[in-house]
């Protein structure tokens, strides 16, 4: 019914009323713990403050908060299941993953701070993260702990006490900027270049992609042009290489700058462009690894393993975050399917 009144709104263009019966849908998947279902209504409603007529004041503020949440009520939703049933169908090394980046990302309604940690403690025993389950014990001592939790939680508290403060060398984010392996705990940003973190938005690792942002001199537009330009250059991975040694050599910190020539010379395959319409806008991003695929959604623009990506598209035919429709190939058709008799 709801879902019916919405889009009835959307047609008939009440973008006001068709946003409030998006924020009763949304509040009703959360307090039902339809997690799924709350960040695809969240994705919605960016979408239709974008589509928005009027363009009132704090608009932007409104969309970067509806796709914040859609994000994190995706995520959420593993890791809920993980803690209520029986049976995954995620990897612990995934849900490990999903965990950390909840734990490090903005509280939301409805997501359970303590669902998060007892997660991402039981998981880093597991995988022998004793520094990461000390500090989420650390943090787990402010809540209020469930009894069926409490047997668990004291077993690793006493566990963990027995072990070194450290953690495995494998599951500490790595900052392809920089090459610095980073703390498990530390942030979504590199601590020593202050680089952000790009996840895959299956598996929750960090991708060998980094965000760039092009000189003050180009346009979005002619950023877009240069990229699709067919590059001068054969070895465009030595490129990239030589790309980031030079900046970092003279910039210890921040979001690689690259100018036209730059854009120019880099293959159009190393690169992905996440544009928005305003008042969002655009990031681009560079792979610095250009033998690993990987893929991008082209309505949510996340990024993914190409692998996975695929996996997950053949699953559902959509796309695992925002359930877009996903043509993985185009159907091929001889000339004389298209001649008519």
């Amino acid at each position: 019914m709801f879902d019916e009144a919405q889009i009835a709104y959307v047609k008939a263009g009440h973008d006001h009323e068709a946003v409030e019966v998006l924020k009763t849908l949304d509040e009703k998947a959360v307090a039902e713990h339809r997690y799924l279902d709350a960040s695809y209504y969240f994705r919605l409603m960016g979408k239709n403050y974008i589509e928005m007529t009027s363009k009132e004041a704090g608009l932007k503020k409104k969309i970067e908060e509806c796709l914040l949440k859609a994000d994190l009520y995706y995520v959420y939703n593993s890791v809920y299941k993980y803690v209520i049933e029986p049976f995954t169908e995620k990897t612990f090394d995934v849900l490990c993953n999903m965990a950390r980046y909840l734990l490090l990302s903005p509280k939301m309604p409805g997501i359970s701070q303590v669902n998060i940690l007892y997660t991402l403690i039981k998981l880093s025993v597991r995988n022998e993260n004793y520094k990461t389950a000390r500090e989420a014990l650390g943090q787990l001592r402010i809540y209020r702990i469930p009894a069926r939790f409490q047997n668990s939680i004291d077993m690793w508290s006493m566990e963990v006490k027995s072990k070194p403060y450290s953690d495995s060398d494998e599951f500490m984010p790595m900052c392809y900027s920089c090459g610095t392996s980073n703390p498990i705990l530390a942030g979504h940003l590199c601590t020593h270049c202050n680089a952000p973190f790009v996840y895959s938005f299956l598996t929750f690792e960090v991708l060998p992609v980094l965000e760039f942002e092009i000189s003050s001199d180009l346009s979005i537009s002619e950023a877009k042009d240069l990229l699709k330009t067919e590059s001068p250059i054969d070895e465009g991975d030595q490129y990239v290489n030589g790309l980031l040694s030079e900046y970092r050599s003279r910039n210890k910190s921040g979001l690689l700058q690259l100018g036209r020539q730059d854009l120019i010379n880099l293959a159009s395959n190393l690169t992905f462009v996440a544009e928005f319409p305003d008042p969002i806008g655009c990031k681009f991003y560079l792979k610095v690894i250009p033998e690993i695929p990987i893929s991008q959604c082209d309505e949510c623009k996340k990024l993914f393993h190409g692998d996975d990506y695929q996996m997950a598209v053949l699953q559902s035919g959509t796309c695992p975050v925002c359930r877009c429709k996903v043509h993985l190939y185009e159907p091929e058709y001889d000339e004389d399917d298209t001649e008519t008799s």
